[in-house]
């Protein structure tokens, strides 16, 4: 996809992933929440709002191109036909329409499935029909796009699950944590690390409980696993933690790097592809309910080095409060690894 493709999808989504699939330099976490610093809207962009703050009033009164209603276009029931859309196009057009985001209706039914559609969404012969919806948009200078509300809900048969999250490589990973046992300072011990094993570390407990921040172990022979919490540690005791992680099938792990990537050339890139290989026109796709399945702490094998990269401490120092009190660092724990995962998203 070209750049002003991206950035027109950007515009009309205002969804992180695609934002770094983009290219445009970040230099901080948070300059995508800073208009400032995100590139202009491209010259293809249909209805975008004009933000010029010298007429404030006027624009209230007479509200400038890319304000105005943009209505959901349903495409379930009756198999689509293209005299009628073309008709229902015009209509919208004479009454100031700027846009349509065309929308299907799900189950009443566990995970909200698809009602199945005539023709079935992103088969050649749906693609002829939007196709042709497009270019009729274009004609008008109306922007098209499509709602992807429980389209990309999982564990259902909708749309992801069939272009998104049948990608093993790319589903959640779960992060998991148990506390595996209890060691003096200066002990030795043996740990079996478990299927999808990440990290051991040991915590300073005090009266029964963890008390603090811990440090990851290193084995002192990989061969043998023995491990030792060092003989000179502060505490009395110490709480030994594993760290693992759950695939979750059927699923879209946002902190992937190409997770943003992928979902372009799946789902947003074949929009440009079937529109002349332009993204003119494209506008209007729209989510209010992101759902990608995923639940808890999410995991990558980057994850702890990213982690140190912009916290500046280990992960796995305060890695069990988020799962266990550790003292009055568990709100610390929990903020600065939310903090990691939506900077990664």
């Amino acid at each position: 996809m070209n750049k002003s493709g991206i950035q027109s999808f950007l515009f009309s989504l205002a969804v992180v992933f695609t934002a770094a699939a983009s290219g445009f330099a970040l230099e901080s976490p948070l300059d995508l929440s800073d208009p400032s610093k995100l590139p202009p809207a491209p010259a293809s962009a249909i209805a975008y709002p004009e933000r010029a703050p010298q007429n404030l009033l006027g624009n209230f009164q007479t509200p400038p191109a890319g304000y105005g209603e943009v209505p959901f276009w349903w495409w379930s029931g009756d198999r689509l036909d293209k005299a009628r859309l073309e008709w229902q196009l015009d209509q919208l057009h004479k009454k100031g329409i700027s846009g349509v985001q065309v929308n299907y209706i799900h189950r009443d039914d566990r995970g909200w499935g698809s009602y199945n559609n005539d023709p079935p969404i992103f088969s050649p012969e749906w693609w002829d029909f939007y196709s042709f919806a497009s270019k009729v948009a274009a004609k008008y200078r109306m922007g098209i796009g499509l709602s992807t509300y429980t389209l990309d809900w999982n564990s259902t048969d909708n749309l992801f699950n069939q272009i998104v999250y049948n990608d093993a490589e790319f589903n959640a990973r779960s992060l998991r944590g148990n506390q595996v046992g209890t060691v003096k300072p200066g002990e030795t011990f043996t740990l079996e690390p478990a299927e999808n094993h990440i990290a051991f570390a040991a915590y300073p407990m005090e009266n029964g409980r963890i008390s603090g921040a811990g440090f990851r172990l290193e084995a002192k022979d990989a061969k043998d696993k023995k491990f030792q919490v060092p003989e000179n540690s502060p505490a009395a005791q110490y709480a030994v933690w594993e760290f693992t992680y759950e695939v979750q099938p059927g699923t879209l792990n946002p902190l992937h790097p190409k997770s943003g990537q992928r979902v372009i050339e799946k789902f947003f890139q074949p929009f440009e592809d079937h529109n002349g290989g332009t993204a003119a026109g494209l506008n209007f796709f729209f989510n209010d309910e992101l759902n990608v399945g995923y639940r808890g702490w999410q995991w990558t094998d980057d994850y702890a080095e990213r982690f140190e990269e912009v916290m500046g401490y280990d992960f796995f120092t305060l890695a069990a409060g988020l799962f266990t009190e550790i003292g009055n660092l568990t709100p610390k724990a929990k903020m600065d690894a939310m903090d990691v995962q939506v900077y990664l998203s």
